[in-house]
C-alpha cells in the first residue's frame, strides 16, 4: 500500500487535505477510512471515493456529513475522469468555522484531490 499526502488547500479558513492510497478491494478501502477518521479526531470529515478494477468496475463514495453530493462524488467524477483504478482517494476537512455552501464545497473536496493526485512522485 503506497500514500501520499497532496498539500494543504485552504478555502475561507477551512484546510482541506487530500490523501492518495492504493488499495485492492473495497474493505481495504472502508477500513482505511474508518482509520484515519478515528486516528484524526479535530478533523470534521473526511470524505472519499474510490474504485477497483473489475469487470464491473467496483466504486464507492461517502460526503461523510457533508451535505449530499457535495464530497464524495466530486472525488468519485475526478476517479472516473482520469480513468483512475486501485486507488482511494480522501479528502480531510477541518472546519475553519465559515460555511461554505454546496458550490464552494465541491469545488474545495474537488481541487484539494486534484492537488493530491498532481503532487504524487511516481505520476507520470
Amino acid at each position: 500500500m503506497k500514500k501520499h499526502v497532496g498539500p494543504k488547500h485552504t478555502v475561507m479558513k477551512s484546510i482541506f487535505f487530500g490523501t492518495v492510497i492504493t488499495i485492492d478491494d473495497d474493505r481495504q478501502a472502508k477500513d482505511i477510512v474508518k482509520q484515519m477518521k478515528n486516528r484524526d479526531r479535530k478533523a470534521r470529515h473526511v470524505v472519499h471515493a474510490f474504485r477497483i478494477d473489475g469487470i464491473p468496475v467496483i466504486e464507492g463514495m461517502s460526503d461523510d456529513g457533508e451535505p449530499h453530493g457535495t464530497g464524495g462524488m466530486p472525488l468519485l467524477m475526478l476517479l472516473r475522469g482520469m480513468d483512475i483504478t486501485g486507488i482511494l482517494l480522501t479528502v480531510t476537512r477541518y472546519f475553519g468555522g465559515v460555511k461554505l455552501g454546496p458550490g464552494n464545497l465541491k469545488r474545495a473536496y474537488r481541487d484539494a484531490a486534484k492537488k493530491a493526485l498532481e503532487s504524487m512522485p511516481d505520476r507520470k
